[in-house]
């Protein structure tokens, strides 16, 4: 290790592995009183992992003109890296670049300090900034994302009291906030805002799956994008899905000059839960027709809780196409039947609520079948037949319920001296249940006496005592 006084630095271009024993037990901090890093990994040729640990930045920094930053990194993953500042205006990791991995951390100042950015990207190197599991309190501002190059991606992290914005997107970033949450935003939880700068490109921004939760102050808004009224100034578009913006007087403000080479934005919603209200009241570029959107009281389960509780409308509201997420801020799979309506739809929000287990979504909740070991009865049994072989006869009948019935006529003899020989006659008919009539065509019995059988069998193959009578066709 090397670099500048009050900066730990490494040297040459092997990769890196830092690794502490907890973010309780081991601390990288720094003696330094200028605007410096307390850890610069800035390397081209090097790969860094860092884990275990908290980084501090000290009060020695300075308070103005440039107050440092914990750390300055390219190319690198940090698990279990919290950061601590404990001098005003201080930044925490405040140029990231490259490919970053940030996850389970914690971000934050200590009481009455205040930090400014926490996280965001660093300039000229292409990437992609991903934060996961990651806590960030108190700061001025919560993620900034202000390189095109370097999409950044939000993932069930959660910024609590931003000063002035939670999260901050300007000259083209590329920005997907998913499974995450918002609370007590300060000015803005959200600041779109776009310039006519060299090299600045549109924003795109998407808002998945979340919660964003208003402060005490009226004046605070959900969203706000900015277009500058610079000839050349870019677009940006904003979209909200599956998300729940809770306890905002105003839910958008919209800065959008119109004039030749000024760009445009737009702000969408759907299958969200807010209130349908912003200025201008009437703003042509946001889009409230998006399916599914409603304005109704989530019911969290309280004000720093915001699991929903059994009855919130956002249960199984999001978009029932919607299955790119698989799970929510806690881990929790998605989607589940939290209704218990027999539909598994994901849930508006950062937190799917778990699910109703009832024999709709669940086979083994369902209660055993009921078997039926019952027997038809056959009962009022009447034979009618002509008096020639030539005329049809009837058999009558009736069931208990419905049932197949089989039924035999056996010549009794078979055959008398002199005459042919007579056939057995067997019929199967499918038979209701309550009377019953069964059609003989003609000359299917000849005269003579039969044995006839009937059984009925139902559909549980439950089989009826079987019917004896002696019966006449005469000629």
């Amino acid at each position: 290790m090397g670099g500048s006084a009050g900066t730990l630095e490494a040297v040459g271009s092997d990769d890196l592995n830092v690794i502490g024993s907890g973010t309780d037990k081991s601390f990288i901090t720094s003696a330094g009183t200028g605007n410096q890093f307390v850890v610069n990994l800035n390397s081209d040729n090097r790969k860094v992992d860092m884990s275990n640990l908290t980084i501090v930045v000290p009060a020695s920094f300075p308070d103005s003109g440039g107050g440092g930053s914990a750390l300055q990194a390219k190319n690198g993953t940090f698990d279990h890296v919290d950061i601590q500042n404990l001098n005003d205006e201080s930044r925490g990791a405040s140029s990231l670049l490259g490919n970053t991995i940030w996850k389970n951390s914690h971000i934050y100042a200590s009481q009455g300090i205040s930090l400014d950015y926490a996280i965001s990207t660093g300039s000229s190197t292409a990437g992609k900034l991903e934060i996961t599991n990651t806590t960030i309190e108190d700061s001025d501002w919560g993620v900034v994302a202000d390189e095109p190059d370097v999409p950044v991606v939000l993932k069930k992290s959660r910024v609590v009291d931003p000063q002035n914005y939670g999260v901050y997107l300007t000259k083209g970033a590329q920005f997907v906030m998913e499974n995450s949450v918002i609370t007590a935003a300060g000015s803005q939880a959200i600041l779109a805002s776009t310039g006519n700068a060299p090299g600045e490109s549109d924003i795109d921004a998407q808002i998945r799956s979340s919660t964003i939760v208003a402060g005490s102050d009226p004046a605070d808004v959900a969203i706000r994008v900015t277009i500058s009224g610079a000839f050349g100034s870019q677009n940006a578009d904003v979209s909200v899905s599956n998300s729940i913006l809770s306890g905002f007087t105003n839910t958008w403000d919209m800065v959008t000059p119109a004039g030749p080479g000024i760009g445009t934005a737009s702000l969408s919603f759907r299958h969200s839960n807010f209130n349908p209200v912003g200025l201008p009241a009437d703003s042509p570029v946001v889009d409230l027709t998006g399916p599914g959107n409603i304005n109704a009281d989530p019911l969290f389960t309280s004000a720093t809780d915001f699991h929903l509780v059994p009855g919130s409308p956002a249960i199984d509201a999001g978009d029932p196409a919607d299955v790119g997420i698989i799970d929510d801020y806690d881990g929790t799979l998605r989607p589940l039947d939290g209704d218990g309506d027999g539909s598994r739809i994901i849930d508006m929000g950062a937190f799917e609520t778990a699910e109703l287990v009832n024999c709709l979504n669940t086979q083994s909740a369902c209660p055993p079948p009921v078997v039926d070991i019952t027997a038809p009865r056959v009962s009022k049994v009447k034979f009618k037949h002509g008096r020639s072989p030539k005329k049809g006869g009837s058999l009558k009948l009736t069931l208990s319920e419905a049932a197949t019935v089989k039924v035999k006529f056996k010549p009794v003899p078979a055959k008398k001296k002199g005459q042919k020989k007579r056939k057995t006659l067997k019929l199967t008919r499918k038979a209701k249940a309550g009377a019953n009539r069964i059609s003989i065509r003609k000359r299917k019995l000849r005269p003579g006496k039969y044995r006839l059988t009937i059984s009925a069998t139902d559909t549980a193959g439950n089989k009826s005592k079987t019917i004896v009578r002696k019966v006449k066709v005469k000629g």
